[in-house]
């Protein structure tokens, strides 16, 4: 039986899923945090600038819940710390 979805996590109709996340730029280390009430926080070294850490954000994801990095998105809050991360693939769920 696959595990739960995270309260972070909701589905869309296409089947995919919307993602709510807090980003933490500029931060020591690359990390996954843990849920911060109806978010995911992530910490990213790169700074908020030139869209380095969003694309630090999507890759650590990718990493995070075991998919290709092309099947995540940013669909909202591109320059704000709260974003919603569209996913089109079947994530592992931690």
């Amino acid at each position: 039986m696959a595990p739960e979805p995270p309260n972070w996590a909701q589905t869309r109709p296409d089947g995919g899923w919307d993602l709510r996340i807090k980003v933490v730029p500029g931060a020591k280390t690359e990390r996954v945090a843990g849920p911060l009430g109806d978010a995911l926080k992530v910490a990213v070294r790169a700074p908020p600038e030139g869209g380095k850490a969003n694309a630090a954000v999507l890759a650590l994801l990718a990493t995070y819940l075991g998919l290709k990095r092309h099947d995540l998105a940013i669909s909202a809050g591109h320059s704000q710390a709260r974003k919603v991360v569209t996913c089109t693939g079947e994530p592992r769920w931690p």
